[in-house]
């Protein structure tokens, strides 16, 4: 947040340096101390300004301090009704449009919230509606962006996964509900158990403790494979 406060300082003083362009506003008289010309680009900072500005050195930090001598610097120039509204117009646009870009998008790691009902699998293209048995992984060929495909089924994402060349890269994660109450745990750490009513009717639910009878990573992965191959061979038999 603090380079992002930075950027915004920035953006500011460069649209209060060049201005809303185009028509010529005068804020002031010409020839006056901090007489702004917008078509020339001139800006001329006030003695005043630069004086309460090194007042404040040592005092607050820079951020704070640019905005206490911008608020400064407007009542001191006796800025025009049409430039300041000029200024804060294109000053909150910009800075809107600087905090977008921050704060959106997915992170670099860990799972991504799920739009359930509406969120497809990457694998069969059902909606994924069932809380308790889903899964993500984020992964790509090496070079290239990582992103996250969702899946409907644990299984189902793990059969998926099996013939990417990544699928085994440290960078590979692999995350998946906790059956019990739906948080998402790591999926190269949780315990498998099988008997599970899910989805694709794989059959396998994680969570995040060991109990009697589970499956860790490994384990699970190859009774799916085991069990996705027989499902292939009676798909073709029918």
């Amino acid at each position: 947040m603090k380079k992002v406060a930075v950027v915004i300082c920035l953006v500011l003083a460069v649209v209060l340096v060049f201005g809303c362009g185009g028509k010529k506003q005068t804020w002031r008289p010409a020839g006056s101390p901090g007489y702004i010309d917008m078509t020339g680009k001139k800006f001329l900072v006030t003695p005043e300004w630069v004086a309460q500005f090194r007042r404040d050195k040592g005092k607050r930090g820079y951020i704070e301090r640019f905005f206490a001598v911008l608020k400064r610097y407007f009542r001191l120039n006796s800025l025009q009704t049409q430039g300041l509204a000029c200024v804060y117009r294109h000053a909150f646009e910009v800075c809107f449009a600087v905090l977008l870009v921050a704060c959106s998008g997915e992170p670099d790691t860990g799972p991504v919230e799920i739009t359930w009902d509406r969120d497809t699998c990457e694998r069969c293209r059902m909606v994924l509606s069932d809380r308790m048995h889903a899964a993500q992984i984020r992964g790509g060929a090496a070079g290239e962006k990582r992103r996250v495909y969702k899946f409907d089924d644990i299984g189902g994402a793990i059969l998926w996964l099996e013939d990417k060349p990544w699928k085994d890269a440290a960078a590979t994660e692999i995350w998946v509900t906790d059956f019990r109450d739906g948080r998402w745990i790591d999926g190269r750490k949780a315990f498998y158990l099988s008997g599970q009513l899910t989805p694709m009717d794989f059959g396998i639910g994680a969570q995040d403790q060991p109990v009697e009878g589970s499956m860790q990573f490994d384990q699970a992965r190859a009774y799916l494979l085991d069990g996705g191959k027989r499902r292939t061979e009676h798909e073709h038999l029918h």
